[in-house]
């Protein structure tokens, strides 16, 4: 179990840091994995079959060599696709005030996925080989998918913004003395009747 832990994790990280765009591309199809499980035991058993019986051949060193690299293969891009997922894990679990796009979301869950696969009997021979087909066909989907990785958004809260209140400098009016200034249309109180009127008539007598 310990060695899977690191080892596993040794790998991810790396996968992460070299193909961050892979990485997020993998860990999104993670959210539905049945069709690349389909896809990995299409191709995972006939790889993992023939590579077997080319390697037990009595062929030569040519057909074994070529039997354990087809498997080799296989095992390989199962463990690149578990990248993903460790990012996806590894982001559920994240703490608050930590980077979304930090390392050690994929080192968490890597350790995630080590202690499942570190199982006495169920993690050996039923996670595991479930894990590693998901894997191939997420590694095999997420290399053909050539589309950018989708950016993932932080919500930011919306703040009511109100227009403030403009203020102009002081007038003097006809007689010298300095005014207040006035308050725009909306903040100001309407004028009565009175004060309306003698404005119009003001203004015609001028």
């Amino acid at each position: 179990m310990a060695v899977a832990i690191l080892v596993g994790s040794g790998y991810w990280l790396a996968v992460r840091s070299m193909f961050p765009r892979f990485t997020e591309r993998s860990s999104q199809r993670w959210r539905s994995p049945l069709f690349d499980l389909f896809i990995g035991l299409l191709l995972g058993v006939p790889m993992v079959y023939f590579g077997r019986n080319l390697a037990n051949s009595s062929g030569g060193q040519v057909p074994e060599v070529g039997g354990n690299l087809l498997v080799g293969l296989a095992l390989f891009l199962g463990v690149v696709g578990l990248t993903g997922l460790a990012s996806y894990i590894g982001n559920g679990l994240k703490v608050p005030g930590e980077d979304l796009r930090s390392w050690k979301a994929t080192l968490r869950g890597g350790i995630v996925i080590g202690l499942l696969a570190g199982l006495p009997i169920l993690g050996q021979y039923v996670v595991l080989p479930i894990l590693l087909a998901v894997g191939l066909g997420n590694a095999l989907m997420s290399i053909r998918d050539t589309s950018p990785a989708p950016r993932s958004r932080v919500e930011r809260p919306r703040e009511a913004v109100r227009a403030p209140i403009r203020n102009t400098p002081q007038d003097n009016d006809r007689d010298g003395a300095s005014r207040r200034p006035r308050l725009p249309r909306r903040g100001r109180n309407p004028r009565p009747r009175e004060d309306r009127e003698r404005g119009a008539s003001e203004k015609t007598d001028s």
